[in-house]
């Protein structure tokens, strides 16, 4: 009796064993199709890197562009100002001739003063020009520091982007290894009779599959941090943009008005 019940035994273990084995099989197969996926994949995110590359490419370019816009407009300041200079002078020369009539003849000025009140004084006029244009310089250099400023909180989300990624990256990997690491410990138990160096070759096959989701789990992660990125460049360059050529508009028509201006004066 004690001979049978040792052989249902053995044979209850050997087809638990069998059984494992095939389930191991299966579980063998899956790790290859994942790998073979997996390869798939990451060819698939080398090609969107690639493609995400040269946008961020022309996003520098349009960057440079829009710098030399900048300086351009800087230009056009600068030139306005001289214009301010030139017109100051030209002012005093101004006063000076009117100083020379008054004394030459007073009933002519009074009619002039007349004339005068009855129209907008040229002199408030070129003042309140050069007030309208210092604030405008004023707006200008607020705009440049603003821009500073978007810059540098870029910089900053993008390096809270990369810590949360990273967290989330390793809390991930500590699950995985928890799991590779119960396959491992059932691969032991279900054929005990393994020597070490084949123990060793399983581990290493779990390993790589182990770095091949760590790889392509950075590599998605790139592919959502740079999405990200390139999506809140787009929206501040546009906005930027908007603003500078409103303001282009905004200066070239005052600098228009105010040549005009001085055409009807001379």
């Amino acid at each position: 009796m004690t001979e049978s019940y040792g052989n249902e035994l053995a044979n209850t273990l050997a087809n638990q064993s069998e059984h494992l084995k095939q389930e191991l099989k299966k579980v063998q197969d899956r790790q290859r199709t994942a790998n073979e996926q997996l390869t798939v994949i990451k060819q698939k995110i080398r090609e969107l890197h690639s493609h995400q590359s040269r946008k961020i490419n022309q996003i520098k370019n349009q960057i440079s562009e829009h710098k030399k816009q900048l300086l351009t407009q800087t230009e056009i300041y600068q030139t306005i100002q001289q214009e301010i200079s030139e017109l100051e002078i030209e002012k005093n020369q101004l006063a000076f001739e009117l100083e020379q009539l008054n004394n030459k003849d007073q009933k002519t000025v009074t009619s002039t003063r007349t004339e005068k009140e009855n129209t907008t004084d040229p002199k408030k006029q070129f003042q309140s020009f050069k007030e309208d244009l210092k604030k405008e310089l004023t707006q200008f250099q607020e705009l440049m520091e603003n821009e500073n400023q978007l810059e540098t909180l870029e910089q900053d989300l993008e390096k809270q982007d990369k810590k949360a990624f990273q967290l989330n990256c390793e809390r991930e990997m500590t699950e995985k290894n928890c799991r590779i690491q119960e396959l491992v410990n059932f691969k032991l138990v279900i054929e005990p009779q393994n020597t070490n160096q084949e123990q060793n070759k399983d581990q290493n096959h779990f390993s790589k599959y182990n770095n091949g989701i760590i790889e392509y789990n950075r590599l998605c992660g790139e592919k959502v941090a740079v999405s990200l990125h390139l999506k809140k460049q787009n929206k501040k360059l546009k906005e930027s943009k908007n603003l500078l050529k409103e303001k282009a508009l905004e200066v070239t028509q005052n600098f228009n008005n105010w040549k005009d201006a001085c055409k009807k004066k001379k």
